[in-house]
């Protein structure tokens, strides 16, 4: 898998913890809604949230003109379901072990379901999109399930590193990495 020079799991805790550092004054409070409004529009619309994506983000992760690069994407959709997660809940992130997947995320909130075959078929919906905006939207739905049945735990980095290399012609992996890790 193609690696870029600066570790994007990095990037991605940097930027967690600056939000949380932030995550009681109304500036933080008004980055997170920024983040949350922002689901559902392509990141070249996403004006609001570019002044925080951009002040954190290193050059080497910057797209070039219109272009949104591979990272832009990952970081900006790790954020948005960071938001989801931070929605009235002001419990502080660990960061998780390096190997804790969104696989396992989903196999927590898998134990905790009646109806797992439903479960099941949300997961399986996930992980045969054809493309990253069809991902991105399951996800989103997933993680907004995890949250309402209270079995958020989710690794930042190994999102935000899966995110990117879904990007970058590697999405089988990803997929069936997730796969295993949730059944």
């Amino acid at each position: 898998m193609e690696e870029n020079k600066i570790n994007i799991s990095s990037v991605a805790w940097k930027m967690i913890h600056y939000l949380e550092a932030m995550n009681d004054t109304s500036l933080g409070k008004g980055i997170l809604a920024d983040l949350r409004n922002s689901i559902g529009k392509p990141f070249n619309e996403a004006y609001s949230v570019w002044p925080y994506l951009f002040e954190l983000m290193p050059k080497e992760f910057l797209g070039v003109g219109e272009k949104i690069s591979a990272e832009e994407n990952a970081l900006f959709l790790t954020l948005q379901i960071y938001a989801l997660g931070q929605q009235g809940d002001k419990t502080k992130i660990e960061e998780a072990d390096g190997s804790f997947s969104m696989g396992d995320s989903f196999h927590l909130l898998r134990a905790r379901v009646d109806n797992k075959t439903a479960l099941d078929q949300r997961f399986n919906t996930l992980i045969t999109s054809t493309n990253f905006e069809e991902f991105a939207y399951h996800l989103r739905q997933m993680v907004k399930l995890m949250k309402s049945k209270s079995t958020f735990k989710i690794n930042y980095g190994h999102l935000a590193k899966d995110l990117f290399y879904y990007q970058i012609g590697n999405e089988k992996t990803v997929k069936v990495n997730w796969a295993r890790k949730y059944y």
